[in-house]
């Protein structure tokens, strides 16, 4: 099977969000982080709808699942069990827990290819919502992109879970809504960038975008090349927009970036430039597949 166990980063909100049903608005503040998620959900894109259960005496939703060529992204809140005795406020104010409940999901849908899962991440808070006390995790489960197809392909009506939080176990199948699944659009680039004091240029290999993110791809120079150069590079299209760039991978010869805001459903962008603070924007190709 598929699993992953949290390790929780501890992490609090700046206010109380006031909620009507369990977590309507609670995702604010990650939204803020993951505009790509916010873009695709005003676009009416949310293939997969919330879903509630328990397990013992916890409640939880998973909520904001989006699956592309190549990770399945969602959230989960938590209520119950034990977690309003075991927070605690710092000197700070930030609220702790001295004992965060084990919680480990397997995903039933990829479990026949487990070779196929590349790796997960996950992070965690705690929130004070109407006076009581939510558990709020973030996860991203990394797949290969052939059994992401596979899937949909075959079987992508429901995505499956096994979901077990100290001890207590629940199965979960959250359907697949009106919503077609989008898998994100290729574009081949080999383009140079070409750094000051650096013998070896940059290819920008690929761009990818997503309905929640892009991901960029480049191959040569140096990780020292790199790592001076990656503090200051960014997207930009032609009204002036310009779209942050994190560091996803870094392997020997390839890197990838990725921006948590994207141009899937903007229409109007006809142009993107990659910018690395120093050289002319290098022109992207986002009109060819």
């Amino acid at each position: 099977m598929v699993s992953f166990i949290l390790s929780p980063t501890a992490r609090t909100y700046a206010k109380d969000i006031p909620i009507v049903s369990m977590a309507v608005d609670w995702f604010e503040e990650l939204l803020i982080e993951y505009k790509g998620i916010e873009t695709a959900e005003k676009n009416n894109y949310k293939p997969f709808k919330p879903h509630s259960f328990s397990a013992g005496n916890y409640e939880l939703e998973m909520d904001h699942l989006f699956l592309e060529d190549e990770q399945l992204f969602f959230t989960l809140l938590v209520k119950g069990g034990d977690i309003a005795d075991s927070v605690y406020k710092e000197e700070s104010g930030m609220l702790m827990m001295d004992n965060y409940p084990e919680i480990n999901i397997e995903s039933e849908s990829f479990a026949r290819n487990p070779n196929s899962v590349e790796g997960a991440g996950a992070s965690m808070g705690i929130q004070r919502i109407s006076g009581k006390y939510y558990i709020m995790a973030k996860y991203t489960l990394y797949i290969d992109p052939n059994t992401v197809h596979e899937f949909i392909k075959n079987d992508g009506n429901t995505l499956s879970f096994s979901v077990e939080i100290d001890g207590n176990k629940a199965n979960v199948d959250i359907p697949l809504s009106n919503t077609k699944i989008q898998l994100g659009k290729h574009f081949v680039q080999n383009e140079k960038i070409e750094l000051q004091n650096s013998e070896a240029p940059f290819t920008v290999q690929k761009l990818v975008v997503y309905p929640t993110r892009m991901e960029l791809e480049l191959t040569g120079g140096s990780q020292d090349a790199f790592l001076k150069m990656v503090s200051n590079i960014y997207l930009q299209d032609e009204k002036g927009n310009k779209y942050s760039l994190r560091v996803l991978q870094v392997n020997s010869d390839s890197y990838k970036l990725e921006s948590l805001s994207t141009i899937y459903f903007d229409e109007k962008v006809k142009e993107l430039t990659l910018n690395d603070g120093i050289n002319k924007g290098v022109q992207l190709n986002i009109t060819e597949e």
